[in-house]
C-alpha cells in the first residue's frame, strides 16, 4: 500500500491530516498558507477521496499532497474493521463528515462500508 515517496527538496514542513472529510479544510488551509509544506492525507471514504483529489488538482497542489484511501487506527498490523458512513442528507449524498469506526445510534443514517486497509 505504501511506496517510497520523493518529497520535493524545498519542503520544510510536513502535515498529516487523518480523516479529511469531504472537503479537506485543514489540508487545503495548510497548502494555501504554507508554500514549503507537504500534506499526507488519510481518508477511508472513496467518494471523499475523489472530491478532495479533484479540489487539490484544481488548485495546483498535487505536487505537495499525497492521499491514502484508508482508515488509520491504533491496531497492530493491517486489519479489517467495520466502518460506518453517514448518509443523513435528503438527496442521499453520503458522508457529511461524521463517519466513524463506532456504530451510530440512529441506524437509518448509516451505511456499513467494509474498509480493506487500516493503517496501524
Amino acid at each position: 500500500m505504501f511506496e517510497r515517496l520523493q518529497i520535493p527538496v524545498d519542503i520544510e514542513r510536513v502535515y498529516i491530516d487523518v480523516g479529511l472529510n469531504h472537503t479537506a479544510p485543514h489540508s487545503l488551509n495548510w497548502l494555501e498558507s504554507d508554500s514549503k509544506g507537504f500534506v499526507f492525507g488519510f481518508e477511508p471514504v472513496k467518494e471523499n477521496c475523489e472530491r478532495v483529489l479533484s479540489e487539490i488538482k484544481s488548485r495546483g497542489f498535487e505536487d505537495r499532497f499525497k492521499l491514502y484511501n484508508c482508515a488509520v487506527d491504533n491496531v497492530e498490523g493491517e486489519t479489517i474493521k467495520d466502518f460506518y458512513v453517514t448518509s443523513y442528507s435528503n438527496d442521499g449524498t453520503i458522508d457529511q463528515g461524521q463517519s466513524s469506526l463506532f456504530k451510530f445510534t440512529q441506524p437509518e443514517n448509516e451505511t456499513l462500508v467494509r474498509i480493506k486497509e487500516v493503517v496501524p
